[in-house]
Order: C-alpha cells, then structure tokens, then sequence
C-alpha cells in the first residue's frame, strides 16, 4: 500500500516548503538547463546552462486544501546561453538544489511552465506557473 496522508498533513508539508523557501529574506536563484533532469537534488547540475534568475520575495504560496503549491509574483530568468530548456532548479540560499523539475511551455503541465522553451542569449524568460502537489492523498 502507498503513504497516505489526510488533507491537513498535506497542507502542512506543503506550507512548510512554501515557507522554507520563502523564508528569512535569503535570495533563492533559479536555473534552467537544457540537458536532462538529475536523478535527485544531490546528484550533479545537468548539462547545458541557459538562463539564470532570483526568486521574488515569496515566490511561493500556502497551498490549498488538497496540498497544491502556487507561485507567486513575478518569476524571470535572463539567458546566457542559446538552446531548448527542460529542466530547472532552485537553490537554496546556501548554494545547493533544494527543488527540481521539468520544464514546458505554458500549459504543458510541466512543474515549471515557461513562456517560451527555445531561450536565446538575453533573452527575458517568463515563468507562468510552478505545479507542485504534495502527495499521499
């Protein structure tokens, strides 16, 4: 059988990733890359660098009923590099991946969903929605 948890405890883990990187006023970078995503967060940053940028100050928001994690304000990176991005990660204020995920398009249904994939050098790319559920529902 699977971990189940009841709607409340969801609520909490979620919450308390929402505050863990909102927290403290520690500026949280996120990368793009256009080489595949790692096995976990310990392994090695992929291949393929191509946009760098700061998270907002609370960049995520207190989930929902159902453990669903939103982002708040507004998400940029700027292109360094030229290439197709899919993957991303967040790194915790003291330099190391605390998040990471696939990358699409708008409505791609990606944990990250960006404006536009195909990232040029300077080019200004829009995050347009983290999807992030805790689960054991």
């Amino acid at each position: 059988m699977a971990l189940q948890a009841s709607d409340g405890v969801r609520v909490d883990m979620a919450n308390t990733l929402v505050a863990y990187f909102n927290g403290g006023g520690v500026s949280q970078v996120v990368k793009l890359f256009s080489g595949a995503l790692p096995a976990n967060c310990a392994a090695a940053d992929p291949s393929g660098l191509l946009a760098t940028g700061s998270l907002p100050t609370n960049a995520l928001d207190d989930a929902d009923e159902d453990g669903v994690i939103t982002m708040t304000n507004t998400w940029t990176a700027t292109g360094s590099a030229a290439g197709t991005a899919a993957c991303f990660r967040v790194y915790e204020g003291g330099g190391g991946c605390g998040l990471q995920g696939n990358v699409t398009a708008t409505g791609g249904g990606g944990v990250m969903e960006i404006d536009n994939t195909s990232i040029a050098i300077g080019q200004v790319v829009v995050v347009t929605a983290i999807n992030i559920t805790i689960g054991g529902a």
